[in-house]
C-alpha cells in the first residue's frame, strides 16, 4: 500500500541525506578540479578542457578540446545547459561532437528529490547499459557519471536542436493523429524488444508502484496531490472534486496493476513535453529520468492522455490502441486482445492526473519540475480523461 503520509523512517533518510549533500556542495565550493571522465562536475561551469577531452574523445587519438562556450542554465527536474565544444584538428576530423547538452544535479532539492526516490541511480545505468542499444527515435548519450554520496550527476547529451533540428512540444501544440502513430511506434518498438527479457537490468529497474512508494515514504506524495486539487481546481472538472477522497486508494491499484504481470521496460514518463519532432518530421522521446519496468500500458495511457486533445483522443484513441498492439506484436511483444488491452488502458489513465497533481502540488523542498502553465495544460486534459474513462470503476 501507497503511504499516506511521510514515514519517520522516510524523513529520518531525507534529513541524514541532506546534510551529506550540504556537506557535499560546501566541498564543491571550496574549488574542487575535475580532469577525468571517472570524476563528476556538478555543474558545467566544473568543466575542464581535459574532463571534457575524457568524456567525448572516444579513444579518437590526439583528438583534445581547445574551447567551450556555456548556454543559459535551466532548471526543472534536472539541471540542464547545452554547451558548444571546440576541438582541435584530430577531434574535428573524427566528427566528434561539436554540440552537446548537459543535464546534471547540482541544486540540494533536485538532488534530494532524485536521489532518496533511487531515480538518479536508474537513469545513469539506463544511459550506461541500455541507452546505446536503442534504435527508437531518442537523442545519443555520450557520457553518464554519478557520485553516489553526494548524489551529483553529469550527463552529455546529443543536442537535438542542433544535429536533428528538433523542436520540443508542449500542451499548447495540436499533435495529429500521424505523429501519435509515431510515437506509439516508438513505445512499441520498445515494450517489444525488451518484453519479458530485461535480464540483468531487471536487478535495478524499479516497478512504478516502488518508485511512487518512495515518494510518499519520504516527500509526503499524497500532501503534494492535496495541495495540486486545491492549485489545479480551475481546470478540473467536478467529478474529480467530487471523487477525490477515492483518488488515492485508486491511484495504489492502478501502480499494483502496472508492475505485475509481463514487465517491459517502460519510459516511465512519456508526457508531451517529453516528446519531440525532427526536422524530418518524426516524433522522438527524450528525458530517461523516470525509466522502469512495468506494464506497457503505463506508458500507452501516459502518452495518449497527455499529448492529445481530448476531442482527438476520443475519436482516435480505440483505432490508435488497435495500432500499438499490431506494432508491439510485430516488434516481439505479447498478443493481447483489444478488450483486456482497453481494460488497461482505462485502468492506467489516472497515473497522468495523480502524476501531474503531484507536480503542481510541489512544495519548497522539491524542485520546480514544470512551469504552472504546462501542468494545467496536462490537468485539464487529464481531468476529461478521467471523466471519459472512469478508471476507478476500471479498478473496482
Amino acid at each position: 500500500m501507497l503511504a499516506d503520509k511521510q514515514s519517520a523512517r522516510g524523513g529520518a533518510i531525507l534529513s541524514m541525506r541532506a546534510k551529506q549533500i550540504e556537506a557535499s556542495l560546501a566541498e564543491e565550493a571550496s574549488g574542487s578540479t575535475f580532469e577525468t571522465a571517472d570524476s563528476v562536475p556538478p555543474s558545467p561551469s566544473h568543466f575542464t578542457l581535459s574532463w571534457l577531452t575524457s568524456a567525448l574523445a572516444n579513444g579518437v587519438a590526439g583528438a583534445k578540446v581547445l574551447d567551450f562556450k556555456l548556454g543559459e542554465a535551466h532548471s526543472g527536474s534536472a539541471n540542464r545547459q547545452a554547451a558548444r565544444i571546440i576541438w582541435n584538428e584530430a577531434g574535428t576530423n573524427a566528427s566528434l561532437p561539436s554540440h552537446v547538452f548537459c543535464k546534471y544535479s547540482d541544486d540540494k532539492e533536485i538532488r534530494l528529490w532524485l536521489g532518496v526516490s533511487k531515480i538518479l541511480k536508474q537513469e545513469i545505468l539506463f544511459y550506461q547499459e541500455i541507452g546505446p542499444e536503442l534504435s527508437i527515435e531518442t537523442p545519443d548519450v555520450y557520457h553518464a557519471c554519478w557520485h553516489p554520496r553526494a548524489w551529483r550527476s553529469m550527463i552529455l547529451l546529443e543536442d537535438i536542436a542542433k544535429s536533428r533540428g528538433a523542436t520540443f512540444c508542449t500542451p499548447r501544440e495540436v499533435v495529429s493523429r500521424t505523429e501519435m502513430e509515431s510515437v506509439l511506434n516508438q513505445l512499441a518498438m520498445l515494450h517489444g524488444r525488451y518484453w519479458r527479457r530485461l535480464g540483468a537490468q531487471a536487478r535495478w529497474l524499479r516497478t512504478p508502484h516502488n518508485v511512487i512508494s518512495r515518494f510518499s515514504e519520504c516527500f509526503d506524495y499524497l500532501a503534494l496531490v492535496r495541495t495540486g486539487l486545491e492549485r489545479a481546481r480551475s481546470v478540473l472538472p467536478d467529478p474529480v472534486m467530487r471523487k477525490a477522497h477515492l483518488l488515492w486508494s485508486g491511484y495504489d491499484a492502478s501502480l499494483a496493476a502496472a508492475s505485475t504481470g509481463p514487465l517491459t521496460l517502460i519510459h516511465g514518463d512519456p508526457h508531451i513535453g517529453n516528446l519531440y519532432r525532427t526536422g524530418e518530421g518524426e516524433m522522438g522521446i527524450l528525458d530517461w529520468q523516470m525509466v522502469m519496468k512495468g506494464r506497457w500500458s503505463h506508458d500507452f495511457a501516459y502518452a495518449m492522455i497527455t499529448s492529445l486533445r481530448p476531442e482527438d483522443r476520443r475519436a482516435w484513441e480505440r483505432d490508435l490502441l488497435g495500432f500499438y498492439l499490431e506494432r508491439l506484436n510485430n516488434s516481439g511483444g505479447g498478443s493481447l486482445t483489444i478488450e483486456n488491452a482497453w481494460m488497461e488502458y482505462r485502468q492506467q489513465s489516472l497515473h497522468a492526473l495523480l502524476g501531474w497533481l503531484a507536480t503542481i502540488g510541489a512544495g519548497s523542498e522539491q524542485p520546480s519540475m514544470q512551469a504552472d502553465e504546462t501542468s494545467l495544460g496536462v490537468l485539464e486534459r487529464a481531468g476529461a480523461a478521467f471523466i471519459d474513462l472512469d478508471p476507478l470503476a476500471a479498478l473496482e
